[in-house]
């Protein structure tokens, strides 16, 4: 159960000027390299934003929810050998200060597995956003898996551009035994174009951790790489994503 459910719901110097030149944006698309312990594979997503997008005075990446952007985003993944694919999407309103989220992803690997999502909430302050939080995971084996998490976000500005990001759940996945899930992000914003932090995730003892950072080399191209160690297993997910904004 633990590794479906990782593989589901878990399935990167400009100057503080660039910011004033930073320009709306309606969409975003991103083409990703992952590097697998034993094999690698190629992502796409992309992002429509139904209410053009207008960066202010905090970090890029956080733009859309700062901005309170309700948005729809699709997803790919597919193994260079064609093992497996992944096709999943999410739907994001914000309604005055109230928020709603649905998603459902498939994975395919000889046999379907399907996952689905739904978050409901609101915004507590300007930048936080809580959220009561299911997550299911259907296996044509075994139980079905169901995750409840309580879940904040917070984007905290702490001035000359700099910034700090929060986002972590907590909660209980359920199968026939219950265990502890929970999951973790936090960044540091140096300046609006740049921030790295770490993040980690688990299902009662099986962990996964790592590191990620994204720079924005301008208002609208970033790099983004990310690094996770399953520790179950010691295997290592790199994943590197090029994203344009427009």
């Amino acid at each position: 159960m633990k590794n479906i459910a990782r593989l589901c719901v878990g399935a990167t110097v400009l100057g503080a000027s660039a910011v004033s030149l930073a320009a709306d944006f309606d969409f975003e698309a991103g083409g990703s390299w992952f590097d697998l312990e034993h094999g690698s594979a190629w992502g796409a997503d992309f992002t429509w934003h139904f209410d053009p997008v207008r960066p202010g005075n905090g970090p890029l990446e956080q733009a859309a929810f700062l901005g309170r952007s309700s948005n729809l985003r699709l997803d790919y993944l597919r193994d260079t050998s064609g093992d497996f694919d992944a096709i999943g999407g999410m739907l994001e309103l914000y309604l005055e200060g109230f928020y709603f989220s649905a998603g459902a992803s498939r994975f395919s690997n000889g046999f379907d597995i399907d996952s689905y999502s739904l978050r409901g909430g609101w915004m507590a302050g300007p930048n936080t956003r809580v959220t009561g939080n299911w997550d299911r995971i259907e296996a044509p084996f075994g139980s079905d898996t169901d995750i409840f998490t309580v879940g904040v976000k917070h984007v905290q500005l702490l001035g000359g551009g700099t910034a700090f990001h929060v986002d972590g759940e907590l909660g209980a996945a359920t199968n026939g035994s219950t265990e502890v899930a929970y999951a973790l992000r936090a960044d540091y914003y140096p300046m609006p174009e740049f921030g790295f932090g770490l993040r980690t995730s688990g299902i009662g003892s099986d962990n996964d951790y790592g590191f990620g950072g994204r720079y924005f080399f301008t208002p609208q191209i970033s790099g983004e790489f990310e690094w996770l160690r399953h520790d179950a297993t010691s295997d290592d997910t790199v994943q590197f994503r090029l994203g344009a904004r427009f």
